[in-house]
């Protein structure tokens, strides 16, 4: 994001004083500077980065893309799910629905004893 800074001077009884005016960018200058960023970055890792290696380098660039994208899209998955967990209580886990149910659990600890 860019300021524009003007510089005008003024004269106050032979004394220069500059006054620095500040006008800010507005959302439509914002969004056509990210969005024009974001194509050139896109130019130039293709341009430069990519194709500018050899292709054991480039292939084991895509792997490690797509395994990091599969970790990210995962880890995205679980937060997105315990969130919703956490704000509807929808997709309770298994161990909250079996501490519900008394018999379940002790019958299965006294299964365990009988067996020893």
């Amino acid at each position: 994001m860019r300021l524009r800074i003007r510089d005008e001077p003024s004269d106050i009884n032979t004394q220069v004083v500059w006054k620095h005016t500040i006008s800010m960018v507005t959302i439509i200058d914002f969004v056509v500077e990210l969005f024009t960023s974001i194509i050139t970055l896109i130019i130039t890792f293709i341009t430069d980065v990519f194709l500018g290696v050899g292709p054991l380098t480039a292939i084991l660039f895509l792997v490690g893309s797509a395994l990091t994208t599969v970790a990210v899209g995962y880890f995205s998955l679980l937060a997105a799910g315990s969130a919703l967990n956490l704000l509807t209580g929808w997709g309770a886990s298994a161990r909250e629905e079996a501490s519900a149910n008394p018999d379940a659990q002790s019958g299965s600890s006294n299964n365990m004893s009988e067996t020893r």
